[in-house]
């Protein structure tokens, strides 16, 4: 028999959960403030729904079938995304985003951006992270062109018209060269003059 998911609910699911962690209908009864009869219809009525036995009822305790233990998981699943779709409906209706897209300079450290990823999370957690990373102008280029909202960035395109800039902290930087380098020849410190002809 074909499954006719057109008479399933939500509600069926939670009956089977609960069932399934209470291990009696009269368990779950009492757990969602029901009769037992109406959680042993919801759950004979979900049973017909899938065209599959949930529960083997030939014991004093019903037991999960095979087929039973195999949807549980799927019950649960679609139960937690219908929470999240109820969660970020409501951080919509009072004005949040349902995604916030972040470009950074590929020169901010890995280990900023994670925090910075986490504590997002924390606070907005129905809310979509995007993270993208990019170089020098370009950061200030996809924040204008509407690609990221918000743009991580060193001071060049620094003066871009129509965004507001918000001093974040210094990244400091360490000059090298490799040992043969005509730099490592010369006495400290470098001067700007004589770094600026070297790649």
């Amino acid at each position: 028999m074909d499954p006719d998911l057109s008479s399933l609910t939500l509600d069926q699911l939670r009956l089977l959960v609960t069932v399934a962690e209470e291990g009696t209908f009269s368990g779950a009864a009492r757990r969602l403030h029901r009769v037992q009869s109406a959680v042993s219809y919801g759950i004979a009525n979900l049973e017909r729904a899938l065209g599959v036995e949930l529960f083997d009822r030939t014991r004093r305790r019903p037991r999960l079938t095979a087929a039973g233990r195999g949807l549980l998981g799927d019950a649960r699943q679609v139960l937690e995304a219908t929470a999240h779709l109820a969660s970020r409906a409501a951080a919509v209706s009072e004005g949040l985003e349902l995604d916030v897209s972040v470009v950074a300079d590929a020169i901010v450290p890995p280990r900023t951006l994670v925090e910075l990823g986490r504590r997002f999370q924390g606070r907005f957690p129905t809310v979509s992270l995007h993270l993208h990373t990019d170089v020098l102008d370009a950061v200030i280029e996809r924040v204008r062109s509407g690609e990221g909202i918000v743009g991580i960035a060193g001071l060049r395109g620094a003066d871009a018209p129509a965004l507001t800039r918000q001093f974040l902290g210094h990244i400091p930087l360490v000059a090298v060269a490799a040992a043969g380098h005509p730099l490592t020849q010369r006495p400290p410190p470098l001067t700007q003059a004589a770094v600026r002809p070297h790649v």
